[in-house]
């Protein structure tokens, strides 16, 4: 009796082993989970002959009240006409209270409804349900909801059904968990993107392929910018940089040994980079190594500043300096400086006498420099 009882649940089990397994392929390979599930709760709820297959999804409502909004649900159809299996929100603050709590530590609910607790007997029964098996799905530590099988013409045990539940429940969760990883990644990549979009500067990475070769990673919209030459032709061709430093400072940088693709350390360097229109841009380049989880090197980060305006501020500057010394030292007078603060102390100090002195009066220009001197 005992063995023909078995065959029997075998053979009644097999068709909820393949919905299950059919379930969870279609769950996995799905670039949108969603529809799956919808197709894999059809056929679920037929192999295991439920009246209803559903599954619900936490959220908190505008009152600040956790709340379960049915995603999707199947019904069968009985003596023509389906059961009464509308339930498009569930308050789990409601009559179900104690469900949120067993569900929220992982725990399964399977009840037949006469023997449930009166007020939550009254609210299954209200919806035509005569037993219920009920899983939680969970998203690491999270609770994100549930699926459940009801019954709508008798008492079951489920005994069978639970593992098929527990399976898409650990299924959905883990996909649930997925696809929110994925999604964290694009948003910390977007924001990533917009910094890097926004700061003036660019910015970019140097990857050591081989021994002795580096090539770009990434380089930022700003190389367009600040020389007019699109991103991706760096990235294409890795000697395009090097050939668009200028003559003079490409060879004082080789000789400093800076360039060495083995050299690991970190770069700081100003010099000039021939634009697509033929002009040149100082850039203040400086790139850090970054290592990997290991302690060992995984490429260079780095930022070029265009620097070009104040390195043209500081050479007018140069030329202006240059020209009011020989302005000063061409000129048939004694030009000289002196501290205001000081004028009148006995001991004060010529800060500068250009070169005629010594014509005129004989003494060496740096003779006057020592306190008291002119006195």
């Amino acid at each position: 009796m005992d063995t023909a009882r078995r065959i029997e649940d075998d053979l009644r089990h097999a068709p909820v082993l393949e919905a299950v397994a059919d379930a969870v392929e279609r769950l996995l390979s799905a670039s949108d989970w969603r529809p799956a599930a919808a197709a894999a709760l059809e056929r679920l709820g037929s192999a295991a002959g439920a009246s209803r297959a559903y599954l619900i999804e936490n959220h908190i409502d505008e009152r600040g009240m956790l709340v379960g909004s049915t995603q999707h649900a199947w019904s069968s159809t009985v003596g023509g006409r389906p059961p009464s299996d509308v339930e498009d929100e569930r308050a789990w603050q409601g009559a179900l209270k104690r469900w949120a709590g067993l569900h929220a530590m992982g725990s399964v609910v399977v009840a037949d409804v006469a023997n449930l607790p009166d007020d939550e007997r009254v609210e299954l029964e209200s919806r035509g349900v005569c037993s219920v098996a009920e899983y939680p799905i969970l998203t690491g530590a999270a609770w994100w909801g549930v699926i459940g099988f009801e019954d709508h013409e008798r008492d079951r045990s489920w005994r069978n059904e639970l593992e098929a539940l527990r399976t898409i429940a650990s299924v959905i969760g883990a996909v649930v968990a997925r696809d929110r990883a994925t999604e964290e990644h694009r948003r910390t990549e977007r924001r990533w993107q917009q910094v890097i979009e926004h700061i003036p500067a660019i910015t970019y990475t140097d990857l050591v392929v081989a021994p002795g070769q580096v090539r770009m990673g990434f380089v930022s919209p700003q190389i367009q910018t600040v020389l007019g030459y699109e991103p991706q032709r760096f990235l294409e061709d890795p000697k395009l940089w090097l050939s668009l430093v200028h003559p003079d400072d490409l060879a004082r940088l080789e000789a400093s040994g800076v360039l060495e693709p083995s050299d690991t350390s970190a770069f700081d360097e100003i010099y000039r980079m021939r634009a697509a229109d033929g002009s040149y841009r100082w850039l203040h380049d400086t790139s850090t190594p970054v290592v990997n989880g290991h302690g060992e090197f995984d490429h260079f980060l780095g930022f070029a500043i265009d620097v070009t305006e104040r390195m043209q501020a500081q050479e007018f500057v140069r030329q202006a300096e240059e020209r009011y010394r020989l302005l000063v030292e061409r000129t048939p007078v004694i030009t000289y400086t002196e501290d205001i603060a000081e004028v009148y102390e006995p001991e004060a100090t010529v800060s500068y006498v250009s070169p005629q002195i010594t014509a005129i009066l004989g003494y060496d220009a740096r003779d006057w420099q020592e306190p008291g001197f002119w006195m």
